[in-house]
């Protein structure tokens, strides 16, 4: 998963390239880690550990364990709409040349 984190409410923007990639670790971390239980059950020390970064690390980017979840729904859901545009552009493509109105 290619994140980026910049636009991403609960997140604060990394600056420096080192700290968009710890951003990255922390929801990859997390996307891996509701696979296994649920999200509830989780805790801000079992992110830091599976993420591999410091709980400082970790409050210095997200304020809360929801604030990763929030992060992660924004994320899938800009790649589902990218998605989902892409594919309507490449049907739309295929069935009626540009500006035409398929009826």
């Amino acid at each position: 998963m290619d994140v980026d984190t910049t636009a991403v409410r609960g997140v604060v923007p990394p600056k420096q390239r080192r700290s968009r990639e710890t951003a990255a670790k922390i929801l990859r971390a997390a996307e891996e880690l509701v696979v296994e239980r649920p999200f509830n059950e989780l805790t801000v020390q079992d992110l830091c550990i599976a993420a591999d970064v410091s709980t400082s690390s970790f409050y210095a980017r997200f304020a809360s364990k929801e604030d990763v979840l929030i992060a992660l729904f924004e994320l899938h859901s800009a790649e589902a709409r990218d998605d989902a545009a892409a594919g309507l552009a490449e049907a739309l493509g295929r069935t009626a040349p540009r500006g035409e109105i398929v009826g």
